[in-house]
């Protein structure tokens, strides 16, 4: 990820805040997407989970969920554990479970 044109743009203090915040917002959500997809051509999976502290900043969860809605890969959110480092042991869990079978 090369954010070298992002970061110019948020100490540009004659842009709002609430601008600068969208477009960085808009612009991880983007990311995210463009990373998904060069995940998607090496290893094959059919949807993402969104887990981590970084999704309970609800401007990235739903504008990441809005963005893959208008594709073929669906996105699943906690609801039963919580999103941040309160479940990771749950993560480490699956990881280490889906390596030995």
């Amino acid at each position: 990820m090369d954010w070298r044109t992002l970061v110019p743009e948020l100490f540009d203090f004659k842009v709002s805040p609430q601008t600068r915040a969208a477009n960085f917002h808009a612009s991880l959500i983007e990311t995210v997407w463009e990373v998904t997809l060069h995940c998607r051509k090496k290893f094959n999976f059919d949807h993402i989970g969104l887990a981590g502290g970084v999704f309970q900043n609800r401007i990235l969860c739903d504008g990441i969920s809005q963005r893959f809605l208008q594709s073929d890969i669906p996105v699943v959110i906690p609801s039963s554990l919580p999103l941040n480092d309160a479940a990771i042991s749950v993560g480490q869990i699956h990881e280490y479970c889906s390596r030995r079978s």
